[in-house]
């Protein structure tokens, strides 16, 4: 086997493991030591048995992980050609007291809790063991069988089975075991498959993503369930690779299955979550692993896993950011937990949206929640906003008013740490002459939502994401509309897209959006032209004009797409693309690709027009202008009224 560990956990005394078992309503109590009785005393006699009684210590006991379950095996031909090999090795957990002497009570004493854990992990471990273990004789007759058969190939491969175990991460209350499953039957290539279980050495149970979940469910609105959480962590990780294409179309709604499609596992920096291969890839992209840190989950997971796991203090304080920073949005910007298509209320003429929120559906329990995470006084100050308000054993959220008619005009910001300007549901915005220097990722130049009436021009974007993303947001509710972006020039450095509308675009529509005179420089990995539209919205009447592209390529020069993957989606409705023109575009090199594919025939892209595209490119470099759809290597689907000219 690889490397064992043998650090050494502490065990609570038996009757403190005893005093929180009470104190948590643990099913499934575990027996403790016995004490002795008392024994009664004659009157006016003094026996021994009057004298003080000493009650037997509970050794101080720490489980280590003891000598595994092993087994190795080979079996050959008649003539000595190796038939089968085998090899199992799982690890058992023993006790030790403080002097590193095995602790075993004797045949008459009552387990102790520690014993009881010992015994249900190392019951589990004897469980697999003995299952690969029983089919071992029947896989020597499969490959005996096979070797003298007629199907034998010219060079006989040797059939191998394999599981090998060993505990990756250990805390005083908690061991992660990881297994890898390797099985070669004959066929056209070997299966693998991964194992892994989380042990809590405070109940002795196996822990379940189900069954970590924050409790109670107010917890787990502040960043979704604990799955769901996960599961978009997954998400995000595989779209910013950039790899979507190569999983399967549907491998979305295997992630969010995650309790039932992955294995998991935690380790010193977060959980591992696993898929096999074929699960949502292709087999021969083999398992997709991902590796999530403790800050994106850590307030999805309830107390007491929590406290069974050393999470880094820095990951724990980034972890409480993010839930601030949610809370913060909450009063201070559009977005309040609200279900927009539940029924609203209106109260002195102000629309409300019903908040959803678990269990929370009056002020006081909103406050209770709030101080769970931020001081008294602070939640206090939000509650004053007066944006919660309670109706009927419910609450409900005031859309925020971000305003009207703002200019922002010759302002240079140097290296933001984040997105660079961003306005938000505000009608007549106008952005003149503004400079942006950025060298830090996920650092976008202009990203409004859900404007109307907005200008931008005579800019400069150096940003290591997207130069312009444009999206719309139910929850500020207003559309997207009338926008212009004109004599603008974008690094767009590291990645991301050029010019980009959608992605996270989760409201009814976008519309009227005008590209003029935009020179992409050193654009990299994503797209010139993007759309990309995951949510149900609408988005249409779109005009991209005097585009140059110069410098390194974009991997897509156009992309305007209605995907089926979740990446960024919040509902499972799916969008539309109506009316994109590209007119003069031009570009340095050979063209890249073009992708105009809807989700199905209900969620098309139509009515898409390309005229006057023009690259330069050979050596030595000349223009040439595209007027076939072969030239620009498009990829169409669920598309129709595409025209070049």
């Amino acid at each position: 086997m690889k490397k064992m560990f043998w650090n050494k956990f502490k065990v609570r005394s038996a009757a403190a493991v005893l005093a929180a078992a009470l104190a948590f309503s643990m099913s499934a109590p575990l027996a403790l030591a016995a004490q002795p009785e008392e024994t009664a005393a004659s009157a006016g006699t003094v026996q021994e048995a009057d004298m003080p009684t000493l009650q037997p210590e509970t050794p101080e006991l720490t489980f280590a992980v003891g000598t595994p379950l092993t087994h190795e095996s080979t079996y050959t031909a008649d003539d000595g050609t190796l038939l089968l090999h085998t090899n199992y090795e799982l690890p058992q957990l023993e006790l030790r007291t403080a002097d590193g002497a095995l602790y075993e009570p004797g045949a008459a004493a009552t387990q102790s809790t520690a014993v009881a854990v010992r015994d249900a992990f190392n019951a589990e471990m004897e469980r697999c063991y003995a299952a690969v273990l029983s089919n071992e004789s029947e896989l020597a007759q499969e490959a005996r069988d096979h070797y003298g058969s007629d199907s034998m190939s010219f060079e006989y491969s040797y059939y191998e089975d394999e599981l090998l175990g060993e505990v990756v991460y250990q805390t005083d209350g908690l061991i992660s075991v990881l297994a890898n499953a390797y099985a070669f039957y004959g066929g056209a290539h070997p299966n693998t498959s991964t194992l892994a279980w989380s042990f809590d050495l405070t109940t002795g149970e196996f822990l379940t993503l189900d069954g970590l979940d924050a409790q109670p469910s107010t917890d787990s609105a502040l960043g979704e369930s604990l799955t769901h959480t996960l599961a978009m962590a997954v998400l995000e990780q595989i779209d910013a690779q950039g790899l979507s294409e190569y999983y399967f179309e549907d491998y979305a709604s295997y992630i969010f299955d995650l309790a039932a499609n992955a294995s998991f596992y935690f380790n010193d920096k977060g959980m591992t979550i696993v898929f096999d291969p074929a699960v949502i890839a292709p087999y021969a992209a083999s398992a997709q692993k991902f590796e999530i840190p403790y800050s994106h989950f850590y307030n999805a997971l309830d107390s007491h896993t929590q406290s069974l796991l050393n999470v880094p203090q820095d990951e724990i304080i980034i972890a409480d950011y993010y839930t601030t920073k949610t809370l913060w949005s909450w009063f201070n910007m559009t977005t309040p937990p609200v279900d927009s298509g539940a029924p609203g209320i209106t109260v002195d003429g102000l629309p409300l949206a019903r908040v959803t929120l678990g269990d929370v559906n009056t002020l006081d329990e909103l406050r209770a929640l709030l101080c769970e995470h931020v001081s008294a006084e602070l939640a206090d100050e939000w509650l004053a906003t007066g944006r919660f308000v309670e109706s009927d054993g419910a609450l409900y959220a005031a859309w925020a008013d971000r305003g009207s008619d703002i200019t922002i005009d010759g302002v240079m910001i140097y290296n933001p740490h984040f997105w660079n300007i961003v306005p938000v549901g505000i009608d007549r915005f106008t952005l003149r002459n503004h400079k942006a220097l950025s060298w830090i990722v996920n650092n976008d130049g202009l990203q409004p939502r859900s404007c109307s009436d907005l200008l931008a021009e005579h800019c400069f974007f150096k940003c290591n994401d997207d130069g312009i993303a444009i999206k719309t947001r139910r929850r500020i509710g207003r559309h997207s509309r009338n926008l212009i972006f004109r004599d603008l020039v974008i690094w767009n450095d590291r990645a991301g897209n050029g010019v980009e509308i959608g992605h996270s675009s989760q409201g009814d529509l976008l519309e009227a959006v005008r590209f003029e005179q935009i020179d992409l420089l050193h654009g990299n990995l994503h797209a010139a032209l993007d759309i990309c539209i995951v949510d149900h919205s609408l988005v249409r009447d779109v005009l991209y004009e005097d585009i140059c592209v110069e410098g390194r390529r974009f991997a897509f020069d156009f992309s305007f797409t209605v995907p089926s993957y979740l990446v960024f989606a919040s509902d499972p409705e799916r969008g539309k693309l109506q009316g994109i023109t590209v007119l003069n575009f031009r570009a340095e090199g050979e063209p890249g690709r073009c992708r105009i594919t809807g989700n199905d025939a209900a969620h098309p892209v139509t009515d898409v027009r390309f005229e006057e595209i023009v690259y330069r490119c050979g050596s030595p470099a000349e223009e040439r202008r595209i007027t076939s759809p072969d030239e620009l290597k498009m990829e169409l689907r669920f598309a129709r009224d595409i025209t070049l000219r």
